[in-house]
C-alpha cells in the first residue's frame, strides 16, 4: 500500500530530476535549437513522456532522451512524427534506447550519451 503523498512526493522529485537533465540539455546543445541552430526555447522529449507514464519511466530525463529546440522545430515534430522519427527527434517506445538512436544534429549524425555527451557517427 502506498503512503499518503509519497505520489505527490514522486513528481516533486520527477520535476526537480526534469529541472536538472534542462540544464544540462541547454548547455551541450549551447542554447541552440538542434535541428535549425536558432535560439532554443523548448526542451523536447525524444521518447514521449505521454506514452507508457513518465512517473514509472526510470529514463523519463535522460540526457539522451532530451534535445533543445526552437518552437518552430518542436511544432513541425509534434505534427510530423514521420519527419521526427527519420531525423532521430521522436523514438517509439518499442525501439532500441535513446542513446542507441541517431540524431540528425545540426546536419550531422550523432548519438547522445546519458552523460551528456554527443559523438559523431557514420552513417
Amino acid at each position: 500500500m502506498r503512503r499518503p503523498g509519497s505520489q505527490r512526493a514522486a513528481q516533486r522529485q520527477s520535476r526537480a530530476e526534469l529541472a536538472d537533465a534542462q540544464q544540462v540539455v541547454w548547455t551541450r546543445d549551447e542554447g541552440r535549437c538542434v535541428v535549425c541552430a536558432e535560439q532554443g526555447s523548448d526542451v523536447h522529449h525524444r521518447r514521449n513522456r505521454g506514452i507508457g507514464g513518465a512517473t514509472r519511466d526510470l529514463t523519463a530525463h535522460a540526457y539522451s532522451r532530451l534535445v533543445l529546440l526552437c518552437r518552430v522545430c518542436h511544432k513541425r515534430v509534434t505534427e510530423d512524427p514521420a519527419w521526427g522519427e527519420r531525423t532521430g527527434l521522436w523514438i517509439r517506445h518499442d525501439v532500441r534506447p535513446c542513446w542507441a538512436v541517431p540524431l540528425l544534429y545540426r546536419g550531422v549524425w550523432v548519438l547522445l550519451d546519458d552523460d551528456g555527451g554527443v559523438t559523431r557517427v557514420e552513417t
